[in-house]
Order: structure tokens, then sequence, then C-alpha cells
């Protein structure tokens, strides 16, 4: 047992602090130390375990968090010196007094629900969560505006689960930047990718559509992420169309089926809608419309469609998401004033090529590049190499958006017949030319500046656009969030009915 000199020596070093013990959610802020400078390191996750040892400096925590799927814990002195303050960001209702049953746990069976005893203890960990996000966003300079709906959608979003359907995992840059721009700009989801090539335990496959595909692709993993998300995001992309496939539409429509009869809310991002050339895909589309939670498109054309198959139907005009990531990635850069981006599909008509010879006989241009965006596609690359024999031209393998932004950045001209390449080309002002697969498809709505400078006006609407879409998604999730939270906390549902 520790003397009482001990005891009273302890008391000098300990430190006004909140109340901590397992199922705290707290955000432990760490002075760090490295060479002659020192610096505050943020650490946040789930208390799953208090030690008091036998004085009061003795006492320490055990925080634990997710990184990158990856279970993550440290042990915290409550009393030390370099814990410059603890803040507390939720509590949940446990039992136990050591929480290491949720080291062997993952996804939907290692969340915790949230306690509060009243509405008005609820009101007051609000007040104080919004006061504690307006100091740290006055020392990191960000507008308060922006930190308290960053703020608002990580109160309800943290803990929730959400499966990111698209057209994953083929190869196309396009499709894997609107990936990318969803798990970055979302971190606080907790994401599971639908992926023609799953990979990784975050990664599921699509839902079979034939015999092949049916015993060939683990599908039942699709349909247990299916019961145990909290909700379905359609990302991106023209998934309701049927301009490249006819089996497009039934693909996508499946995923939302399944999902509708598990009783998961779906919501509809960035999405391009149409054209349609079967009954059948109109009637799925407007199926899956009529039943979203949320839906935003991203041109003009897309919501007369929406309109026309559901009138009355709240649709928000947004932008291509990949639009506002290629403006913030690369810095603009003095362009080649001679030089041709031919950035082709793995199918190319004649019109193509006469589009080309075209343009190199008018002089603008004497050098030809072609930048193929799905360089492991077979066909795709035997297009390039005949393309490249025809023209004299050197073949660029892209494989990043970053390597697609410093390709476009070195030419003159873009001509392009896909949809992100000319969505890149617009982002950094360089003019570019679209070849239209069909009438009325995904290209039409960048037709407007075809083959011009554009002025930076346009630049800030188009970005006022995608600002705009983000915005609703990020409400929508914090709607849906309240939802979930309300079915499990009384008091939050009576104090969301009585604000």
């Amino acid at each position: 047992m520790p003397s009482a000199i001990l005891h009273r020596q302890a008391a000098a070093y300990v430190k006004k602090l909140p109340e901590i013990a397992p199922g705290y959610t707290v955000r432990v802020h760490e002075r760090i130390k490295e060479g002659e400078k020192e610096r505050v390191q943020i650490f946040e996750g789930l208390v799953i375990g208090v030690h008091r040892g036998h004085s009061a400096t003795d006492a320490t925590f055990t925080v634990r968090r997710i990184a990158s799927g990856i279970g993550v814990e440290r042990i915290f002195s409550i009393h030390s010196p370099m814990v410059e303050k603890v803040d507390v960001r939720k509590v949940a209702r446990v039992r136990r007094a050591k929480l290491s049953f949720l080291r062997g746990r993952r996804g939907k069976s290692a969340r915790l629900s949230e306690r509060f005893t009243s509405a008005d203890e609820f009101a007051i960990a609000v007040q104080a969560s919004e006061k504690e996000e307006a100091s740290v966003s006055a020392e990191e300079s960000v507008s308060s505006e922006q930190k308290s709906r960053e703020d608002h959608l990580r109160r309800y979003t943290r803990s929730m689960l959400l499966l990111l359907v698209g057209n994953y995992g083929v190869g196309n840059l396009g499709d894997e930047a609107l990936k990318d721009y969803f798990l970055s700009r979302f971190p606080e989801v907790d994401w599971t990718v639908v992926s023609a090539h799953p990979q990784g335990e975050h990664d599921v496959p699509r839902l079979p559509l034939g015999f092949r595909s049916f015993f060939a692709t683990p599908w039942p993993r699709t349909l247990k992420a299916l019961w145990s998300c909290d909700g379905v995001v359609f990302g991106g992309g023209a998934l309701f169309t049927e301009s490249e496939s006819r089996f497009a539409v039934v693909l996508w429509w499946s995923h939302a089926a399944f999902a509708m009869a598990f009783r998961r809310p779906i919501l509809l991002a960035f999405q391009g809608i149409g054209p349609f050339s079967t009954r059948l895909g109109r009637w799925m589309t407007r199926f899956v419309l009529r039943r979203a939670r949320f839906i935003s498109v991203r041109d003009p054309l897309s919501v007369r469609r929406v309109c026309h198959l559901c009138p009355g139907i709240p649709v928000t005009e947004s932008f291509d998401p990949v639009f506002a990531v290629s403006r913030a990635l690369v810095p603009r850069s003095i362009r080649s004033p001679r030089s041709l981006a031919l950035i082709p599909r793995a199918t190319i008509s004649a019109s193509f090529e006469k589009r080309v010879r075209d343009l190199l006989r008018q002089g603008d241009v004497t050098s030809v590049r072609i930048l193929s965006l799905q360089p492991d596609d077979l066909r795709e690359s035997e297009t390039c190499r005949m393309l490249a024999t025809k023209f004299s031209a050197d073949v660029v393998p892209i494989r990043s958006l970053a390597d697609l932004i410093s390709a476009i950045e070195e030419s003159r001209l873009v001509l392009s017949q896909r949809y992100h390449g000319a969505i890149a080309a617009l982002a950094l002002r360089v003019p570019y030319l679209i070849v239209e697969q069909t009438d009325g498809d995904k290209f039409a709505s960048l037709r407007p500046w075809s083959g011009k400078i554009v002025d930076h006006q346009t630049i800030a609407e188009l970005q006022r656009r995608v600002d705009e879409g983000e915005r609703g998604l990020r409400e929508a999730l914090v709607a849906l969030g309240r939802l979930k939270n309300s079915s499990d906390h009384p008091s939050i549902r009576a104090a969301a009915m009585s604000g």
C-alpha cells in the first residue's frame, strides 16, 4: 500500500479532467516533441478500459480506434503533463468495466448505442460540442460555418455503415476518382464498396446477373453487407442509363431492390440519368427514384428526365465532383502550344479518326499524344497502339487523376471519348472537343463549352454546383443519422420533436 506521503505528493499533480469511463468516445490532445518543436496531436477513439492504480497519478485509460481497417490502441496516463486535455464526444450504454470483446468485432457488431438521460442533457451536450468545435475551427483557421457543418455530419454519421455502389473495380480512371472522392470527403462514414473486382475486406462483389457470375463470385457477402448497412449510396457516374448497355439499369436496380427489401434507405449522389431505349429501363429507374431519400444529378438534362419520370420529386442539380478534385489537385502551369491529347475508348469510329486528321490538317497542333485512361484493358491498349501507328503518336498510360491532370496541362487541345477526360480539361480551362456515343448521353451537358476556353465565372458556377450537391448529401446523411439515433434513443427523438 502506498504511504500517506506518496498520496500527498501525487495530489499536487492531479489535473481537473472530465469523467472518463469505458464506453466514452474521447479526443485526447497530446503534446508531441519533435526536436526543439512541440505540437499537439489528437487521438480519437473509444475508451475500452480504465485502470485506477495505487495512487491518483497512476490512473491510465486505454483508447481504441479503427484506422484503415486496423485496430489501434493507446494507453494514456490521465494526469500526464503531456496530455493537454481530454474531450468527451459521446457516451455509450455499457455494462462492463472492460470492453475487450470489441477487439474481435467489426462493423455493426462493434457499435455501441449512445446514452442520453434526457432531452435537456442531449441539448447541453450538443451546445458543448458546438462550442468546442468553434474553438478548434479558430485554431485551425477554418470558417465556423464549414466547421459546424462538418461537426454536424460527424456527430450523426460517425458510427454509420454505408454501402457505396458504383461502376468501381473495372479499371476506369473516372469511376475510381469518384470512389476516392466519397472515401476522402466523408471519412467519418464506415464505407463498404461494391466493386467488380473486390480487393480487401471493405470491398464486396456486385450482385450476379448470369449463371457464370452466380457461381463464380461470393455475392452472399454483398447481401450480408446490404443487411448490416445503415444505407446505400449510389455514388456518381451514369448508372441508370442505357446509352452503353441495356443491362446496366437491371444491374443497379437489383442492388436497389435488395436494399428496399431489407428496408435500407437509398441515396442517389451526382448521378447521370438516361437516356433510355427500353420501357423496362425507364420503369426500373422510376422505381428507384420514387423510393430514394435524396437525389442529386450532375446535369440539367438529367434533371428534366427525373422530373419527367417522377413529377414533383425533389432533385438537386449538381455537377460531377471530379471537376472539383481536378481543380484542387495540381496548380496551373504553362501549356505546350502545339500538343493534341487524344482520349479514346476501347472502340472508336471512323469519325474519330477523321476529326484527328482534320485537326492536324488545320496546323494548330502538330504533335499527338494518346492518353489511355484504362491501360489494363486489352481492347483499349490495342486501339491506342493502332492510333499511335497511324498518327506517329506516343501512348501515355494514365493510372491516377494526377497523371491525367499533368498530361492535359501540357496540351493545347483535347479530343475525348471519355467523359471524365473532358471534365478534367474543363476544370483546367483547356479547350476540348467531345465525341458523343448517342444523342442525349452524358456528353450533352459538356457540349456548351466544347472548343472554348471557359471563363472564370463559369468555373465558379460549376464549382458552386458541386458544393451544393455535396452539401445536400451531407444534410441527407445527417437526417439519416438522426433517424437512426432517434429509433434507438427516445430522449433524442423527444428533443428532435420539441425542436
